[in-house]
C-alpha cells in the first residue's frame, strides 16, 4: 500500500501527499480530487493484484517443496529448523510436517501431530489448509469415507492455493473410482490435471495419468490403460522420481502379464524388484508379489508362485487396496490347491476370499473372480445347490461389469480429448491474464493524467458539478431508503419462511419416530397386508404426512418396510440354531409378512447382492470351515 501513495505522490510536481497537496485550494476542491485519487487507487491495486497469501520464507518454501511432490525428507529437515516465526506460521509449520510425515509413509506420527493442533475457524487461511492436509492423513489411514467428506468441504470452499485443491481432487477422484462411482472419478481427476497444469506441476500431472491408466486396466480396456501408462512414464521420467516410477513399471508389469507378453513382464518384474531394495512398502510389495506369482504360474512353475502369493498374502494389511490384494493372492492359491486336487484346501481359500466382500458393492471384478472361482470348485462336486449358488452370482457380476464398461467405454473419446484440450485453454488463460495486466497499467496511467487534467479543469465546471453533487447525493438517499424498506420486507419473509420449515421438519420427525416405534412394536412390520393407509390410521394422522414423513429420511414406505422384513431374514439365516434356518424359503418369506417369493427375492437380493440361498449357503460353508 505505502508503495501505491508514494507512486502517487511522485506522479505530482509537489514533495507531499496527495491530500495535503489540496490543502491550498477551497475545501469542495480537496474532497474532490482526494476522493478522485483514492478512489484511482483502490481500482488499480484491486485491478491488478490477486489476493496474496504472505508466509514466511521457510514455509513457502516447505508448501513449494510438498507439491512438488516426494521431497518429503527436504521438508522434515527444514522445518525442524530453528525458525523465527509468526504464530499462523507455527501451526503451519506443524501442518505441513504432519504431511510430510504422512506422504513418507509414517501416518501414525502425522496423526498424532494433526491432532494436537488446534486452530481458530475463524482463520480462514489456517482452516483451509488444516482441511486438505487432514483429509490427506484420513486416507492415508485408510479411511475413505471421512476423507471423501473432509475433502468435498475443503474444495468447496474458497481456494486460496491451487496446488492444494488440485491434490484434493485427485484424492477425491481415487475414493470415487475405488467405490466403483467411475464417471464421477475420470470428472474429479480431469479437473485435478487441469489444476496442476495451470500451477505448471508436471510431474503431478504424469501421476493423474498413471491413476487413469490404472482405472482403464481394471475395467479391461487395455489398449487405453497402455495409451495414459506410457504417457505417464514419458513426463516422470523427466524427474526421475524413482516412487512414482515403480508404480509406472508395476502397472507396465500386470499390462504385459494379462496381455501374456511375459518377455516384458519378467524385464520389468526385474526393475521393480531392484527399485524395492532400499524401500520398505507393504503395498508396493504386496502388488509386485502378486504379479511374480502370476508370470510363475503362466511359467509352470507353481511351487514358486505358491510362495510369492503366501508372502503377499502376509504383507496384504494396512493400506486401502489390501482386501483386494489379498483376494487375488486367496484365488490364485485356490487355483493352485485346485489342480494339485486338494479340493478342501481350494476351497478354504476361495471362501476365505468371498468373506473379504460379503456384504460389500465395491470392486465388482474381485467378487466376480471369487465366485467363478467357487462355481469352478463346486460344479465336480455332488451338492449342486452351491454350485447353482455361486454360478448366479457369477452371472450376477458379469453382467455388471458388462454393463459398467458399456457405460464407460463411449466417454474415453471425450477424456483424452478434454486432456489434449486442457494445455492449450491454460496456455490461452495465461496469456490473456498478462494482457490484461499490461491493460490495466496503461489505465491506471491514464487515470493519473486525467486527475491532473481534472485539477486544471475544476473551476471551469465547478457550479454544474455542485448541482450534479447535490443530485447524486439525493439519489443515494433514495436508493438506501429503498433498500432499507427491501431488506425489512425481505427480513420479515424470511424469519415466516424459517418458521414454517422449523415446524415442518419438526413434525415429519416427530411422526417418522412414531412410525418406527409402531413397527417394531409386536413387529408390526410382518403384517401381510400393511398398507400406509393402515399406518395412518395406526397413528391417527393421514397418509399423506405419513408419506412426507417417510420421504424426508430419503426412503420410501415400501422400502422401510422391505428393510425390515429383511433384516429378519438375515437374523435367520446367519443363526444355524435359529428354528426356521433349515425352512424353505417360501416359508420363511411368509414369516416376514410377504405373500410373494418372488418378491421376497427380489427385495432380499436388491438389499443385500445376493439371493436367500447363496446367503445361507455362504453362511453355512463357513460355520463348517470354522475350527
Amino acid at each position: 500500500m505505502h508503495f501505491y501513495v508514494k507512486l502517487i505522490s511522485m506522479t505530482f510536481p509537489f514533495n507531499i501527499k496527495p491530500v495535503v497537496i489540496c490543502t491550498q485550494y477551497n475545501y469542495r476542491y480537496r474532497y474532490i480530487v482526494s476522493t478522485i485519487i483514492y478512489s484511482v487507487l483502490i481500482i488499480f491495486i484491486l485491478s491488478s493484484c490477486k489476493e496474496r497469501i504472505s508466509y514466511s520464507p521457510p514455509i513457502q518454501k516447505a508448501i513449494e517443496l510438498f507439491y512438488i511432490e516426494n521431497e518429503n525428507d527436504s521438508i522434515l529437515q527444514l522445518l525442524s529448523a530453528d525458525l523465527q516465526l509468526n504464530s499462523q506460521d507455527i501451526v503451519l509449520r506443524d501442518i505441513f510436517t504432519a504431511a510430510a510425515l504422512c506422504e513418507k509413509g509414517d501416518v501414525d506420527s502425522a496423526s498424532t501431530l494433526f491432532s494436537g493442533i488446534k486452530i481458530d475457524e475463524k482463520d480462514k487461511i489456517l482452516s483451509y489448509w488444516h482441511k486438505h492436509i487432514g483429509g490427506l492423513i484420513l486416507f492415508r489411514k485408510n479411511k475413505p469415507t471421512e476423507a471423501y467428506k473432509v475433502l468435498e468441504r475443503a474444495t468447496s470452499g474458497t481456494c486460496y492455493d491451487i496446488r492444494a485443491n488440485a491434490l484434493s481432487e485427485r484424492l477425491i477422484a481415487r475414493i470415487l473410482l475405488f467405490y466403483g462411482n467411475n464417471q464421477e472419478g475420470i470428472k474429479w481427476i480431469v479437473k485435478s490435471s487441469q489444476h496442476f497444469q495451470q500451477v505448471g506441476l508436471g510431474k503431478s500431472i504424469g501421476i493423474n495419468k498413471k491413476i487413469l491408466g490404472r482405472y482403464y486396466m481394471n475395467i479391461g480396456n487395455q489398449r487405453e490403460a497402455l495409451y495414459f501408462f506410457e504417457k505417464s512414464e514419458c513426463i516422470l521420467k523427466k524427474f526421475d522420481d524413482i516412487a512414482e516410477l515403480y508404480y509406472i513399471y508395476i502397472n507396465l508389469n500386470e499390462y504385459y502379464v494379462k496381455t501374456n507378453n511375459l518377455e516384458e513382464a519378467v524385464k520389468y518384474a526385474d526393475i521393480c524388484l531392484n527399485i524395492l531394495k532400499d524401500w520398505n512398502d507393504n503395498q508396493m510389495k504386496t502388488v509386485l508379489y502378486n504379479i511374480l506369482g502370476e508370470i510363475k504360474l503362466k511359467q509352470n512353475k507353481t511351487d514358486e508362485a505358491e510362495a510369492y502369493f503366501q508372502t503377499a498374502l502376509k504383507l496384504s494389511v494396512n493400506f486401502m487396496t489390501a482386501d483386494i490384494e489379498a483376494s487375488i493372492a486367496l484365488i490364485f492359491l485356490s487355483k493352485i490347491y485346485h489342480e494339485r486336487a486338494n479340493r478342501s484346501q481350494a476351497i478354504e481359500y476361495a471362501l476365505r476370499a468371498q468373506k473379504l466382500f460379503t456384504g460389500q458393492s465395491r470392486h465388482l471384478q474381485s467378487q466376480y473372480d471369487v465366485y467363478n472361482q467357487l462355481s469352478a470348485l463346486y460344479s465336480i462336486l455332488p451338492n449342486k445347490d452351491k454350485y447353482n449358488s455361486y454360478k448366479d452370482s457369477v452371472d450376477f457380476y458379469y453382467n455388471l461389469l458388462q454393463e459398467e464398461r458399456a457405460n464407460l467405454s463411449k466417454n474415453i473419446y471425450d477424456i483424452r480429448t478434454e486432456l489434449l484440450q486442457m494445455s492449450y485453454n491454460i496456455e490461452q488463460l495465461k496469456n490473456n491474464e498478462r494482457n490484461q495486466r499490461t491493460v490495466i497499467i496503461i489505465v491506471a496511467t491514464a487515470f493519473v493524467c486525467l486527475i491532473i487534467m481534472l485539477v486544471l479543469l475544476y473551476r471551469r465546471w465547478k457550479s454544474k458539478n455542485l448541482l450534479l453533487k447535490s443530485l447524486a447525493r439525493k439519489n443515494i438517499q433514495m436508493v438506501e431508503e429503498e433498500r432499507r424498506k427491501l431488506k425489512e420486507i425481505q427480513q420479515q419473509f424470511a424469519v415466516r419462511g424459517t418458521f414454517r420449515k422449523q415446524i415442518d421438519e419438526n413434525r415429519a420427525q416427530f411422526i417418522y419416530a412414531q412410525i418406527i416405534e409402531w413397527l417394531q412394536e409386536n413387529e408390526n412390520y410382518k403384517l401381510t397386508d400393511l398398507t400406509i393407509d393402515q399406518l395412518a390410521y395406526e397413528l391417527n394422522t393421514n397418509r399423506e404426512y405419513i408419506s412426507q414423513a417417510i420421504n424426508a429420511n430419503g426412503i420410501k414406505f415400501n422400502e422401510l418396510i422391505n428393510r425390515f422384513r429383511i433384516n429378519e431374514v438375515i437374523n435367520i439365516l446367519s443363526d444355524p440354531t435359529n428354528k426356521l434356518f433349515a425352512q424353505k424359503m417360501s416359508v420363511i418369506a411368509s414369516e416376514v409378512g410377504y405373500k410373494s417369493e418372488s418378491v421376497f427375492f427380489d427385495a432380499f437380493k436388491k438389499q443385500t447382492g445376493m439371493t436367500p440361498a447363496q446367503f445361507r449357503a455362504a453362511e453355512k460353508d463357513l460355520a463348517e470351515q470354522a475350527p
